[in-house]
């Protein structure tokens, strides 16, 4: 959206949102954040002598990060914006305000968190708050259990599932996730010559794709609890111990070992970027590699533990139930599919920035899809990723 063209939206809601009241044609318009499906501006004003400011979000009718050819709903905004105001009912702070949806214009006006920084920025810097990385943990449990198909009549439970079906999204999931990464063909593909060999086998190994097979069919047909559907270190906001998610676009009722899945594979990721990082950006002096890795790995553990804690309420030990085991398994399933797509797909993150790193996230992956049934827990997980070091 030209900076213009938003002006106008936003004088125009001037009078019906209170958090925009003052705003004028003169408000300051910077483009922030680098998500891959909208636009997100900071727009600050002067007003009755304060300095204000909100951000805003607007989707185009395609996807950001392949451009017009790539068509794409508007409704996802609409989705994220709903889905705000339930985690917000369930689990405040969980995010950022929402202030107010624009079906006319596509546009999402939320809080502006001026003083946090994306957690993804902040773990490449070297810079982990344990008690941020657990309080999403603890966050994303409140949500599941509080909006779980278990904990809710069936007239709520239904309205739940109708208004977060969300199917364009949950699609482009379907796609990016378990599909277009193990078609060699798909244009959309990243093609790192450094695990071009793995990914060719991957490709064409039986266990690999008969479980990414189901993971798919369980991500699209179980239908257990309120996601935030795309929770990753990109989607978190960290203020030393504070933390906020953002970007729920995604939003969708399925499994939670999804969601826990996602996040949980993000300390796996950044491990092994640490240690084959080709040349780390940090401050000379103030980086201790060993150090920031071994809180990583205690971040793994503790991610897991903390949700697993909260989601069934206590009254369960990770590993000591079928229910508790099947969450470890199809989380750690799911989470090898995102960090796959983050090294063949479409959808490359910062930190995977030398082949050293990329082929040692794709190692990972296919030995996790490989072989699912036989890592157990966190610990053995960990062990895996070091032994990739």
């Amino acid at each position: 959206m030209e900076n213009e063209s938003l002006r106008d939206v936003l004088v125009r809601l001037e009078s019906s949102v209170k958090q925009l009241k003052g705003i004028s044609r003169d408000a300051k318009i910077e483009e922030v954040g680098d998500g891959n499906l909208n636009f997100v501006y900071r727009v600050t004003w002067q007003a009755a002598g304060e300095q204000c400011s909100v951000i805003v979000k607007h989707a185009p009718t395609y996807i950001k990060c392949l451009g017009p050819e790539f068509k794409l709903t508007q409704s996802r905004l609409r989705v994220e914006y709903n889905a705000m105001c339930c985690f917000h009912s369930a689990a405040p702070g969980l995010g950022p305000q929402p202030y107010h949806f624009d079906e006319e214009s596509s546009t999402l006006v939320m809080e502006d968190l001026k003083s946090f920084d994306v957690m993804r920025t902040q773990i490449i810097a070297g810079n982990v708050s344990m008690k941020a990385v657990c309080a999403v943990a603890r966050l994303a449990a409140t949500v599941h259990r509080r909006f779980h198909k278990n904990s809710t009549d069936s007239s709520e439970w239904q309205k739940l599932c109708d208004e977060f079906t969300n199917a364009d999204m949950v699609d482009i999931t379907r796609q990016y996730l378990f599909v277009r990464p193990y078609d060699a063909a798909d244009p959309t593909n990243k093609s790192p010559s450094a695990t071009e060999n793995l990914a060719k086998e991957m490709r064409s190994n039986e266990a690999v794709q008969r479980n990414v097979a189901a993971l798919r069919r369980k991500f699209l047909e179980e239908r257990e609890c309120l996601l935030h559907g795309d929770l990753h270190s990109g989607s978190v906001m960290v203020d030393g111990d504070e933390a906020r998610i953002i970007d729920a676009e995604f939003a969708c009722v399925g499994p939670a070992a999804f969601e826990l899945g996602m996040y949980m594979v993000q300390f796996c990721v950044a491990w092994l970027s640490h240690q084959h990082a080709d040349s780390p950006t940090r401050p000379s002096g103030t980086y201790d590699k060993t150090a920031v890795q071994k809180v990583l790995e205690e971040c793994l553990c503790n991610v897991w533990q903390t949700y697993t804690a909260e989601f069934f309420g206590g009254s369960q030990a990770a590993g000591t139930n079928t229910a508790v085991a099947q969450l470890w398994h199809d989380s750690i399933g799911f989470g090898a599919c995102e960090a796959t797509r983050r090294v063949i797909g479409a959808a490359p993150i910062p930190e995977l920035s030398s082949d050293k790193s990329l082929l040692a996230v794709l190692q990972l992956c296919f030995k996790v899809l490989s072989s699912l049934d036989e890592i157990k827990n966190a610990e053995q997980l960990v062990a895996i990723v070091k032994s990739l070091g």
